[in-house]
């Protein structure tokens, strides 16, 4: 990753200081053999008094098998933007999107949340009530910076 931003940023395509840096997971948990990550909201509706919502989100599926070695960006990143430029992406975007239900039925119908102890509704009632104590942590983390005089555009 770190060689494809040097090269765009050779091509004046990126600045150098608007990098992310994070340490790669070398064995991640795939499903279908793909790289995903778990996508989910956090609206805050109102300040005076505070309305937050939370929305279960869904999971970003990876077009590529994963394949540690390989240098297609695909393969390594779930972004929308990053997977509709891949040539298979239009013919299985569909498989790109699952829902939180969608999930939990691979997890029961691969026999993951058995081999696991996970029970039968674990991204209901376990990852979903992680998720939301986590995002309402980072909403706690930020509650100061909303004052009286804050406005949401």
């Amino acid at each position: 990753l770190v060689e494809y931003l040097d090269k765009r940023k050779q091509k004046g395509k990126q600045k150098a200081s608007s990098r992310i840096v994070q340490r790669y997971i070398e064995n991640p948990f795939l499903i279908q053999g793909r790289k995903f990550d778990i996508r989910v909201y956090l609206l805050i509706g109102s300040t005076r008094p505070f309305y937050v919502f939370f929305h279960n989100g869904y999971l970003r599926l990876a077009v590529n098998a994963y394949d540690s070695t390989s240098s297609d960006l695909s393969t390594h990143l779930t972004n929308q933007y990053v997977q509709k430029k891949h040539p298979n992406y239009h013919s299985s975007k569909n498989d790109t999107v699952w829902s939180m239900q969608q999930f939990q039925d691979y997890l029961n119908n691969e026999k993951i949340s058995e081999q696991h102890n996970l029970g039968e509704d674990w991204v209901f009632s376990t990852l979903k009530e992680r998720m939301k104590d986590l995002a309402y942590k980072v909403f706690r983390s930020a509650q100061t910076c909303f004052n009286s005089k804050s406005r949401i555009i």
